[in-house]
């Protein structure tokens, strides 16, 4: 596939240079999408789909909470949301719940750093604010109060 730019409107998605809008399922709000492993992950407010083209897409699982952010980093698919809604997966099909504090954050957004060999993921709850982990399965609060939406890496 061709490189492609998206954008996301809460229940639909425009791709392409020549903008056409795809319709997602579930037809719920949809926050995030990200590609890697020859693969696009969707997670909104009922869980996390997959589609290898961009246009078919298939639910892996639901939740009640909402998911803000998937990101593909460092060979591993990892999305995250409120409640403390962590999970991972290294092909997109098959997911492994985290544990990144023990109540009340909502996670924003995640990055990697290979050159530290760290993950971050981010909260605006709490007074965790941000949270590290060697392997994506093992976190640890670094404090710095709350109101975190948003992390990058500039290697």
């Amino acid at each position: 596939m061709s490189a492609t730019f998206w954008a996301l409107q809460s229940t639909r998605v425009a791709r392409g240079t020549v903008w056409t809008e795809l319709k997602l399922q579930p037809a719920e709000h949809i926050y995030s999408i990200t590609y890697g492993n020859s693969l696009y992950v969707s997670v909104g407010a009922r869980g996390i789909a997959t589609s290898t083209d961009g246009i078919s897409w298939t639910n892996r699982f639901s939740v009640t909470s909402y998911f803000f952010r998937v990101v593909y980093v460092n060979s591993l698919f990892i999305a995250v949301g409120t409640d403390n809604l962590c999970y991972t997966s290294a092909d997109g099909i098959t997911w492994t719940s985290r544990t990144v504090a023990t109540t009340g954050y909502d996670l924003h957004d995640c990055a990697y750093s290979s050159s530290l060999g760290l993950y971050v993921i981010v909260s605006d709850s709490g007074f965790g604010g941000i949270f590290t982990s060697s392997d994506a399965s093992t976190w640890t609060a670094r404090g710095y109060g709350n109101g975190f939406k948003s992390v990058v890496w500039n290697s």
